[in-house]
């Protein structure tokens, strides 16, 4: 998730203050984040509820991927949290210090034991990443982080995403194996927000209306979001 500032930066920060906010699990949060005033309501969202942050509150099982927080640690062992009773004792590949959020597999139950887990190799699913970009350095930003992508922007007065453009678009996202979709605000499309030289550079491939026929003015960023990757979740896996 690639951040751009189109107003106040302090807004920006809060924004992005939130959603790492999101990103740790709850029961994690009072020993890795500090009491702010920028978080005093935080507690009333919704979890992300994904699996490492075991959001039904199972016993541990062989091979759960969970996130946890160091407590001890001798070299490449340690002991870590990770909302259970008991502490699970984790070997690693690396020197490991005490206060480290670490993504660890439970290896053995009795006793107790992980391993670290290398995020980028991980098979679920283990939240977003947030990036913040100036305007200007976006698509250096998406090149490095993506390389090259199909790139879609999503507009109320985009084409219509229909059955045969989701057959055309499969088939491009599959040859580059990476998609990246750029969002606008309740008022403005992207391309209005951004200078035409820096939206130019960004080599937008399709302008779509992922929500046709939608009623309203502009429909809100969060409810687009959902919309959309809902639309392209089904579609990528049918």
């Amino acid at each position: 998730m690639i951040l751009v500032e189109d107003g106040s930066e302090e807004d920006l920060n809060l924004f992005i203050t939130i959603l790492n906010y999101l990103l740790v699990p709850p029961y994690l949060r009072r020993k890795l984040i500090p009491l702010t005033k920028e978080l005093s309501f935080a507690g009333a969202l919704p979890p992300l509820n994904i699996p490492t942050h075991n959001p039904s509150n199972k016993k541990p099982e062989i091979n759960d991927v969970r996130e946890g927080v160091v407590r001890t640690a001798f070299g490449r062992k340690g002991k870590v949290f990770f909302g259970y009773k008991r502490y699970c004792l984790m070997l690693s590949e690396r020197e490991i210090f005490p206060g480290e959020r670490v993504l660890l597999k439970i290896t053995s139950l009795d006793p107790l034991k992980c391993v670290e887990e290398e995020p980028s190799k991980t098979e679920i699913y283990i939240g977003y990443r947030v990036f913040h970009s100036g305007v200007n350095d976006l698509s250096h930003t998406l090149r490095k982080l993506c390389g090259e992508c199909i790139n879609i922007m999503t507009s109320k007065l985009g084409k219509a995403f229909t059955y045969r453009e989701a057959r055309n678009f499969l088939k491009e996202v599959k040859s580059s194996k990476c998609l990246t979709l750029f969002f606008g605000n309740h008022e403005k499309d992207f391309n209005e927000i951004i200078p035409k030289e820096a939206f130019e550079a960004l080599g937008i491939n399709h302008v779509y209306n992922f929500i046709k026929e939608q009623g309203v003015y502009s429909v809100r960023t969060d409810e687009a979001l959902l919309s959309v990757l809902s639309a392209l979740n089904f579609v990528l896996n049918s």
